[in-house]
């Protein structure tokens, strides 16, 4: 038996049409400006948004024609949760409110920017590749070796292929099962399993281990229970962020305080 420990980054769902880091604020800003992000804010939420990034990088441009390039996501990231942690502005035209709901619009165009690929390639090829690479996968874990994928992507591309090989093709796998032969890290539970969404325990010999070390867009995290919901078949960022009822929230808690599930990225 072979331990076996797949690190994928950016990099690796980039053929596959997702962006690169560095690719990921001016793609924010250009879909934003073109009216195709943040649908639900409207017009003056996307406006504000955007006046917002001006106001912390003037003269920067989405397509480096301005007198600077925009910077790399993670650094804008970094330097609105220390002015949200500090409770700290940049000026009258740039509170910690301010910080605070950029961010939290950051987070969901991130989010949105990453549900699929922004250059999408051919279907039918795509897909087979990701088959090849999971039958592969598939082979060493029955022939008895420890497989565990850790990746810093939030996109379901690579999971994805691998839950539905380990369950016989079906696009829609058992939750139970999965849970029962994947290793996450922590516990989680079953998001819409009947009224119970029980807990999903690490299991003692997982068939595989997979290890999101930034999050993913199919999880959301509950605040009342603290468990984080993970959803194999598909993302479910988009719950945090409903403004119609039902509202997010865990089923078992549903008498608490309502719409407080958060994205976990």
């Amino acid at each position: 038996m072979q331990s076996v420990v797949m690190f994928f980054g950016a990099g690796a769902s980039k053929p596959f049409g997702y962006l690169l880091t560095a690719q990921i604020l001016p793609h924010i800003v250009r879909l934003a400006s073109e009216g195709r992000l943040l649908a639900s804010g409207g017009d003056g939420a996307r406006r504000g948004f955007l006046e917002r990034l001006r106001t912390l990088f003037p003269g920067a441009s989405a397509d480096d024609k301005g007198a600077v390039g925009l910077p790399q996501i993670t650094d804008v990231l970094s330097l609105l949760d220390r002015l949200a942690t500090d409770g700290n502005g940049l000026g009258p035209r740039f509170s910690a409110d301010d910080a605070r709901q950029t961010r939290h619009q950051l987070d969901r165009a991130i989010a949105e920017v990453l549900d699929g690929p922004a250059d999408p390639p051919a279907i039918a090829d795509s897909l087979k590749k990701r088959r090849q690479w999971a039958d592969a996968v598939m082979r060493r874990i029955e022939n008895g070796d420890r497989v565990t994928l850790i990746t810093t992507n939030y996109d379901l591309l690579f999971e994805r292929a691998l839950y539905e090989r380990m369950a016989e093709g079906c696009p829609f796998p058992a939750l139970r099962k999965l849970a029962a032969t994947i290793d996450c890290g922590f516990p989680w539970r079953m998001p819409l399993y009947g009224d119970q969404e029980p807990v999903a325990m690490r299991p003692e010999r997982p068939r595989l281990a997979v290890f999101k070390l930034h999050g993913s867009l199919n999880w959301l995290r509950c605040n009342v229970c603290g468990y984080i919901y993970i959803n194999p078949r598909g993302a479910i960022y988009h719950q945090a962020y409903a403004n119609e009822p039902p509202p997010p929230m865990c089923i078992i808690h549903a008498h608490a305080a309502p719409g407080r599930c958060t994205p976990s990225w």
